[in-house]
Parts: C-alpha cells; sequence; structure tokens
C-alpha cells in the first residue's frame, strides 16, 4: 500500500479496521453521479479507495436537493463537480471522473470493468443500469462486489451480487427489473432529499466494506446482502427502557 495513503489523515481514526488494507488497493467504479454515486465516491474516497465515476450529466439547480453539490458547482459537469467536492473534503486524488454515457459496448468505462474490484450501478435508469450489470456479470473479475442502488425521495433498496452467487440468486436479482417506461414517475417535488442520498450511500459503502472483511478475514464473517428501507418506519434499534410517566408539580 501506498505510504502516503496509509498516512492521510482523512482515515487515519479507521486504518486498522480489517477492510482498510484491501479498500487502499481497490478499484471501484460507480456508475452515475447523482443522488447515490456522487455520495457513495465521497465515502470511497475518504476511505481510500481508487473510485471510477461515470457520468454525462450537468449540474442543475434541481440535484442541490438530494446530492453532494453546492451552487457554485451548477453548469459543471457532475464528474467535474465531484471531483472537486472530493478534493476540498477529502484531499484526495484518487477520484477520475468519466464523463460519457453508459451504452452497451462502447465507452471507456468497459475498460474498467474487468479491473474492477467492486461496480456500483446508481444510474437515475435502469437501462444504464442493467448494461453495467451484464458487462460485470459477463467481463468482470472472478473476485468481485457488484452493488445496485435504488433511491427515492425516502426510501431505497440495496442489491449486491459477487461471481459466486447462485443462478437461483442473479435469477432474483434479474427479476427486479423493468422498462423505464413502466416506471412510476413521482412529483417533481417528491424525488430528492440530502439525508436519504447520503444514507443510501452510507449503506452501500458497509456492504462493500462487509465483503471486503469477509475477504480479509473470514472467521469472522459480517453480514452482507439484500434489504429495502423505508425512513417514516425504519427504526435502527428500538428503545430498551421504559419512557417515565409525565411527572406532575
Amino acid at each position: 500500500m501506498n505510504s502516503k495513503k496509509k498516512d492521510h489523515s482523512s482515515y487515519g481514526r479507521f486504518k486498522n479496521l480489517p477492510w482498510f488494507d484491501r479498500m487502499s488497493n481497490s478499484s471501484i467504479l460507480v456508475g452515475g453521479a447523482g443522488g447515490i454515486g456522487s455520495w457513495v465516491s465521497l465515502f470511497l474516497a475518504r476511505a481510500s479507495a481508487e473510485v471510477f465515476t461515470v457520468d454525462m450529466d450537468i449540474v442543475g439547480e434541481e440535484n442541490l436537493a438530494g446530492q453532494t453539490y453546492g451552487k457554485e458547482d451548477i453548469g459543471k459537469s457532475k464528474v467535474e463537480a465531484l471531483n472537486d467536492v472530493i478534493l476540498r473534503l477529502c484531499g484526495q486524488d484518487t477520484y477520475n471522473g468519466i464523463e460519457e454515457e453508459v451504452v452497451a459496448d462502447e465507452g471507456f468505462w468497459l475498460t474498467r470493468v474487468p479491473k474492477a474490484d467492486v461496480i456500483v450501478a446508481g444510474f437515475d435508469n435502469l437501462t444504464a443500469r442493467r448494461i453495467m450489470y451484464e458487462e460485470w456479470k459477463k467481463n468482470g473479475k472472478e473476485v468481485s462486489f457488484f452493488v445496485d442502488g435504488r433511491l427515492t425521495a425516502e426510501s431505497g433498496q440495496i442489491f449486491t451480487l459477487c461471481k459466486s452467487a447462485t443462478e437461483e440468486q442473479f435469477a432474483g436479482y434479474e427479476a427486479t427489473y423493468f422498462s423505464d417506461d413502466e416506471r412510476t414517475e413521482l412529483p417533481c417535488t417528491m424525488k430528492a432529499t440530502t439525508h436519504c442520498g447520503a444514507l443510501i450511500g452510507a449503506m452501500i459503502v458497509t456492504e462493500i466494506t462487509n465483503w471486503m472483511a469477509n475477504l480479509s478475514n473470514p472467521a469472522f464473517p459480517r453480514t452482507v446482502g439484500n434489504f429495502e428501507f423505508h425512513l417514516p418506519i425504519m427504526f435502527i434499534e428500538q428503545p430498551k427502557y421504559k419512557v417515565p410517566d409525565a411527572v406532575t408539580i
């Protein structure tokens, strides 16, 4: 591991965790630099990974509600704006933006798939998501991890696969696809929140660190899997104490 990376202040408090060395030597391809991908890229860069993020969109004012960008980023390409955010917040030079559309059999992003230890699909359309998944299934590393994140303003889903998954697991994931025409379009004022984007980004990175920890220390396995959350009914932990009755003074 590069000694400059090892001593970087942004991860000095967690560099002895069981996944850190593997993360520091990993290459991660992130599909999308929006409500999921911008947060995932930021968190992974801070965790010492080499990140390649592919997106062709421009930052608009509407993106400020749920993504990492600020007003000064409006009008920039998302991958350029994300580079500025990561440099400002992490001081990292391991982020790489790929400004292009994800289409089958075309683009620089394809060259990154066989080199990636982890692929994260966070696009806002299922067509690009499916193209990235099929490319990983066909040409990804034998020891690699695929994560698919899907997000609304107050809910999300995360699906995970590794190359050793069963045919039933692959089929179960593929059954979650539908055409973009079938997607229910929400009102524009109910599409994105910053806290939900950051939440799913953190959960995706946790799935990645769990997978890496299992490779590094299989004697103490961590849970890696699929899950869904809805913010109004999601409880991290129920209180274990009785709420006291009101006291009359």
